[in-house]
């Protein structure tokens, strides 16, 4: 093995470290819910709030980052954001009152959003062009890996104190730290350079980032509702875990059979099936009260529908921005972006309109929304073979 493939290994395996922690520390909120609506009387509007205040700080972050990134090196970017992360989850686990709760749960986003445009700007920096796609897909895929112990972290958290708990996440945050400042820096700057007046006149990369808002809506509505209704229904924390858990490793195991399957027979088809069985399902789990069928929904909304559309559409975004002008960097943090932003409208949003009306009223709205995104797929959504037109 080569130098410079074997620094590449190295600092693959960071990131996915790194990726890992972040992704499990974002999806751990779920079992905490119930637990903090016993301790601070929390609506559902304030656990909407909650849910979605580390995606609001990971947007900012994202943006932040990138721009760190380019000026002060992604290490030190990367540095900044477990430094905040650490410090964030700490104050998090010691939190005795909501507001304190959401601003921490805020600021561990705008680290994690830190980590993020640092890690991908440094990947970016360190690989070479020909192995800059499978790099950076790697990367996705252990933050993939990551959200599977999320709920079990969570569930953790609630048997051994939330204190302990995201105390032991503020020393893993010192520890990975310590493994960055030992790692070398990239030997060259990333290139973050794109077209971005290009970009900005493809209708159908603008339409793409606007549908790429939807399975992150949908995931904070499930994150936000699905807890309280199962707590309702007698289900406690592990068992909410649990289905969270089992509902990630569906997701797990159907993704790369998406993936290979779009790869072979187009992004276009999958994206629409996967969008005509989101919106029932959707319905479905909004009606629905016995809290077995909730979970069993649960999984399959997530694990299942959301995932055969979700996969494509996240490969169809970043090959036409990519042939709309934006380089990779910028094209993946597209990809966070818009999935973060997702979460931090759909998780209040369900939130707010199940305490104005009821669980069921979020769901259908949701469901309705999937069909017309099905069908404004179908009729206007084309392959990126047809998308090297910046109007196409």
């Amino acid at each position: 093995m080569s130098a410079p493939d074997a620094s590449l290994r190295r600092l693959s395996l960071l990131a996915a470290v790194a990726l890992i922690l972040e992704s499990a520390l974002y999806s751990a909120v779920a079992p905490l819910l119930p637990h903090y609506r016993d301790e601070f009387d929390l609506s559902k509007s304030a656990a909407g709030v909650l849910t979605a205040a580390y995606a609001v700080g990971m947007v900012f972050g994202s943006i932040a980052g990138g721009i760190a990134a380019g000026r002060a090196g992604p290490r030190r970017t990367v540095v900044g954001g477990f430094a905040l992360l650490g410090a964030a989850s700490v104050v998090f686990g010691l939190a005795g009152d909501v507001m304190l709760l959401d601003a921490a749960r805020a600021a561990q986003g705008f680290g994690a959003g830190l980590i993020w445009s640092g890690v991908l700007a440094w990947l970016i920096a360190a690989a070479p062009d020909d192995r800059r796609g499978q790099v950076i897909g790697t990367a996705m895929g252990a933050a993939i890996f990551g959200t599977l112990f999320g709920p079990v972290l969570g569930t953790v958290a609630v048997a051994i104190g939330p204190e302990t708990a995201f105390g032991a996440i503020a020393i893993c945050c010192a520890a990975i730290i310590v493994w960055v400042v030992r790692t070398p820096g990239p030997a060259r700057r990333p290139d973050l350079s794109t077209d971005w007046a290009r970009a900005r006149r493809s209708r159908l990369l603008i339409g793409l980032t606007a549908l790429s808002l939807m399975p992150g809506i949908v995931l904070g509505a499930l994150n936000a509702l699905v807890p309280l209704r199962l707590d309702d229904g007698g289900f406690g924390e592990p068992a909410i875990g649990a289905t969270f858990l089992v509902g990630a490793l569906v997701a797990a195991a159907t993704a790369p059979l998406v993936g290979r399957r779009s790869d072979r027979d187009g992004r276009v088809p999958l994206i629409a099936a996967g969008l005509a069985a989101t919106a029932p399902a959707l319905v479905v789990l909004g009606l629905v009260q016995p809290p077995g069928l909730v979970a069993a929904l649960t999984v399959v909304t997530f694990g299942v529908a959301v995932t055969v559309f979700s996969i494509p559409l996240m490969a169809l975004l970043s090959e036409v921005a990519e042939a709309s002008g934006l380089t990779p960097g910028p094209a993946a943090a597209l990809l966070n972006l818009t999935f973060a932003s997702g979460e931090a409208i759909g998780a209040p949003a369900s939130a707010l309109g199940a305490d104005l009306t009821s669980d069921a009223v979020p769901f259908v709205i949701l469901g309705a929304v999937a069909l017309v995104a099905m069908l404004v797929c179908v009729r206007h959504v084309t392959e990126p073979r047809a998308a090297d037109a910046p109007a196409a």
